[in-house]
């Protein structure tokens, strides 16, 4: 590989989640006179990170704060509805072509008639903050006596990312960090020529992004013309184009807001324990160091809670509680379930009696429990059509339940 060797306290480590209020000193050694001592290991340089320790004085307690507000640098502008659709004619009549849209039509879009039937969506600012904020907390404490020495820390860090949440506050579909940071480092003089050490560590991360990769929905809010339809219909209903094809056919804001979100969480306990034992009585100065270290990595991914398919008319469950066969008529961009039909169904009629159709929470669904995940098998049930098989469980990881099975049309 092509990375340095980094060296934290004398111990292999990623210094990615260091709190950087932690680090006594920082050293990069890269000639090869230096990393000679390292091996091969070193061959690409290397990085020491020495963590802050306690000092023979009283305890010394700081708190330090930091806040930072951070804007893109330059964003893409687009054009609006009418003059899109003005180039596009201008363009097909360079080309000897006669114009694809009318005068009138343009004049609806630019007169922003109805936004529903003429839409001037602008991706960026519908999508995207202006601003994005970081926050830090860090709290020391250091000192110690000539028989025992301390430095402890504690450290909370936020930063959230550049998109906007969603108006339903149901999740949060936006990029985020949560890190927690604690450290701990004594030194103790059992006797004249003997000091143990004892380093703690622990770095506690949560990562959040939406369901759908960034790279795609800043590439579907570049590509995405403005007066091809609303994020959002007036009455809320999702929209979208009529046959979703590819990357290129897909309203950029469902990709942000409808699409679930994921949870990364990281885990990270190090630990080291040393012995420096003086030999004084064989050379003077002489002394040696014993260094044991433990380190545990954890990392879970989890997915969950979002709009299934947001373009069906009908979904089909079983309920593995109870075995009734439930018939969902149209969700809402709110989670709720405008019809529902309790009754037993035929395959192929989907209709629902007046009397049997009633609205609900989709919480009510699972149990009262709104969180939940998403297991999805794509299959053909068919020769004419295909669907989705989707499994809903809930979100409890040490008591998660199978709630209910869904047959998805697509």
């Amino acid at each position: 590989g092509t990375s340095p060797l980094v060296l934290v306290d004398g111990v292999p480590r990623s210094m990615s989640d260091i709190e950087p209020d932690e680090i006594e000193t920082f050293s990069v050694l890269k000639d090869a006179a230096a990393t000679a001592i390292y091996g091969a290991e070193g061959a690409n340089g290397v990085v020491l990170v020495t963590t802050k320790r306690g000092r023979v004085e009283k305890a010394k307690i700081s708190f330090k704060t930091e806040h930072t507000i951070s804007s893109p640098t330059r964003l893409p502008e687009f054009v609006g509805s009418a003059d899109y659709l003005d180039l596009f004619n201008e363009a097909l009549h360079n080309d000897g072509e006669l114009p694809q849209f009318s005068d009138d039509l343009i004049a609806h879009y630019r007169n922003n008639d109805d936004p529903d039937l003429y839409p001037n969506t602008n991706w960026i600012d519908k999508m995207l903050r202006k601003n994005t904020f970081t926050h830090r907390y860090t709290l020391n404490v250091r000192g110690g006596t000539e028989k025992a020495k301390y430095f402890v820390s504690a450290a909370y860090y936020n930063e959230s990312g550049i998109f906007k949440g969603s108006p339903t506050k149901q999740y949060n579909t936006n990029i985020g960090i949560d890190r927690i940071n604690l450290r701990s480092n004594i030194d103790m003089n059992v006797s004249s020529t003997t000091t143990v050490g004892v380093d703690l560590a622990l770095q506690y991360l949560v990562n959040n992004y939406p369901g759908t990769g960034t790279a795609n929905i800043f590439r579907s809010m570049l590509i995405t013309p403005p007066y091809t339809f609303p994020a959002v219909y007036s009455d809320g209903t999702v929209s979208t184009y009529s046959q979703e094809r590819d990357a290129n056919m897909r309203n950029p804001y469902n990709l942000l807001m409808n699409s679930g979100y994921a949870k990364e969480y990281r885990t990270a306990i190090q630990s080291k324990v040393y012995v420096d034992q003086k030999l004084d009585f064989i050379t003077k100065g002489l002394s040696v160091r014993l260094n044991a270290s433990y380190d545990y990595d954890s990392e879970m991914i989890c997915w969950a809670k979002g709009s299934v398919i947001y373009k069906n008319d009908t979904i089909v469950c079983m309920d593995l509680q109870t075995s009734k066969k439930i018939i969902f008529i149209r969700m809402l961009h709110n989670d709720i379930i405008k019809a529902i039909c309790w009754n037993d169904y035929k395959a192929d009629n989907y209709s629902c009696p007046k009397n049997d159709r009633k609205k609900i929470h989709f919480s009510d669904l699972v149990a009262e429990n709104p969180e939940f995940f998403i297991r999805i098998k794509k299959s053909r049930l068919s020769v004419d059509s295909d669907s989705i098989f989707i499994s809903l469980y809930s979100w409890e990881e040490s008591a998660r339940e199978r709630l209910m099975d869904c047959i998805i049309s697509i």
